[in-house]
């Protein structure tokens, strides 16, 4: 019995060995540096992981940081000049790739990263014709282990204007700080024409836009004539003595080490995209459309404020885009500005009398088709009395004679008001629940700017009345204030 005991836990015991060696991952096969993968030729693009390797005594050291496991590659360099790695990590893999030359038994370090946010990681190195060099994926200590894709490639040097000439639609292209440093392109442009560049790429990486002057060869030790980081739509006239084959210089923002897209473009202004502008007119409704991947991301209009006016500017249509509406005086002082909306909207704006302008742009999305409506209307007051008191007292069973007169900032009576809706509001004092809403009267306002209501009190009591005039193209709407009517019973005793 005892030796049937011993059997069964002997059996028991060389199950558990054989589980925990059939769960342990077999090592890669290139975990060594003697048995590091050879890589055929450049450009090199391989795939590998780092489940099951682990390390060597005999490892470098590493400035980026712990490991704990690394595998190997390696290959000849073909030509001198520069290369570069590349690493994308997958899954939840961080990882730090390094590079060697190897001399002999000896290794000298030539670049180290370590994989960022979005799993990416490279370095650019010097080669020489014949060499050895030796390329390390390390899983960094404390890391998920997993796969990754590597990249050993030779890089593209610097341009040199010309560069290639932009197309009349513009271009996307993509640069990329480690195997593609800067995109160069030429326009033609006409000296005293104003000419839009738009640059389009990915929020949060912010390339860089120089724009050279003709003539140069070389962008060493030349000074741009406009720069911009993080651009976007920007406009550029050459001056008198300007004109000719222009450079473009596009080149990546130095935070992000993958390739960076863009779309760049370059075409001369339409009427409604600088100053003159497109005149508006009060009562204007206007079809446009706004498209911030092509050059048509501004759409500029000019109007007259004759005297002390309201503006009201609406935007219908829900747009596809992010769009800013700005009214600005000649001299480009900005009055007011509605950033960064996104369906329909309305601007209303009390301006002096001045030259103005009425921009849109669209700052990010798709095309947008656009319908603008817009008024410039006289501003006016609402004056309103009650037989003409702003306290009034009459017996139950009389009339009232409501007379609500729009007068202009001057005084006068509005005549663009007539013909306007003027709408009476009559509410009565409750002496525990307050003021009661009772009764709506809507009359139409005549040719002398007055509305007439003869209301005749239902019940005694004190009333209060209200009107507001809702405007008309040529007026601004406007609210009185309050007059009070007490609708008065005899002090003696029924």
């Amino acid at each position: 019995m005892r030796a049937k005991a011993w059997s069964f836990i002997f059996l028991l015991g060389l199950l558990a060995a054989q589980s925990g060696a059939a769960s342990s991952p077999q090592p890669p096969p290139n975990d060594r540096r003697v048995d590091a993968q050879p890589l055929a030729g450049l450009p090199a693009h391989v795939t590998g992981s780092t489940v099951g390797a682990g390390t060597e005594s005999s490892d470098p050291p590493l400035s980026c940081g712990a490991v704990a496991g690394t595998v190997w590659f390696r290959f000849r360099a073909g030509a001198s000049g520069a290369n570069a790695v590349r690493l994308r990590a997958r899954g939840q893999l961080e990882a730090i790739v390094a590079v060697y030359r190897r001399d002999r038994s000896h290794l000298a370090g030539l670049g180290c990263s370590r994989t960022d946010g979005n799993g990416l990681a490279g370095a650019r190195f010097p080669v020489r014709a014949g060499r050895t060099y030796l390329v390390l994926v390390a899983q960094k200590e404390g890391s998920i282990p997993g796969r990754f894709d590597l990249r050993v490639v030779k890089p593209e040097s610097l341009e040199a204007p010309p560069g290639t000439p932009l197309p009349a639609g513009g271009a996307w292209a993509g640069v990329d700080r480690l195997l593609d440093p800067d995109d160069v392109w030429s326009v033609d442009l006409q000296p005293g024409t104003l000419y839009r560049i738009n640059l389009i790429h990915h929020a949060g990486r912010c390339l860089l836009l120089r724009l050279y002057r003709p003539g140069i060869t070389d962008f060493r030790g030349e000074e741009p004539l406009r720069a911009w980081n993080c651009p976007g739509y920007e406009t550029f006239t050459p001056g008198p003595d300007g004109g000719g084959r222009y450079f473009l210089r596009v080149r990546p923002a130095l935070s992000y080490r993958g390739t960076q897209a863009y779309r760049l473009s370059v075409a001369a202004a339409e009427p409604d995209d600088a100053a003159p502008g497109v005149f508006l007119r009060s009562g204007s409704q206007v079809a446009g459309s706004l498209s911030p991947r092509t050059n048509d991301v501004v759409d500029l209009y000019r109007f007259v404020v004759p005297r002390p006016g309201v503006l009201a500017a609406d935007i219908a249509d829900p747009p596809k885009a992010v769009v800013d509406m700005l009214v600005l005086t000649e001299d480009g002082r900005v009055v007011k500005a509605k950033a960064d909306q996104a369906g329909p909207f309305k601007l209303r704006l009390q301006l002096a009398p001045e030259h103005y302008y009425l921009a849109l742009r669209a700052e990010r999305g798709a095309a947008l088709p656009y319908h603008l409506t817009f008024f410039v209307r006289d501003i006016t007051s609402n004056g309103l009395l009650a037989d003409g008191l702003v306290h009034d007292r009459v017996v139950p069973n009389g009339t009232v004679a409501l007379t609500a007169q729009v007068s202009t900032t001057t005084g006068s009576p509005a005549a663009g008001a007539s013909g306007g809706m003027m709408r009476f509001q009559l509410d009565r004092l409750d002496p525990f629940a307050g003021w009661n809403f009772v009764q709506l009267e809507r009359i139409t306002v005549g040719g002398d700017g007055v509305a007439r209501l003869s209301w005749a009190p239902p019940t005694p009591g004190r009333w209060r009345a209200h009107a507001v005039f809702f405007g008309t193209d040529t007026t601004s709407p406007s609210s009185s204030k309050y007059v009070l009517i007490d609708v008065e019973e005899p002090l003696e005793q029924p």
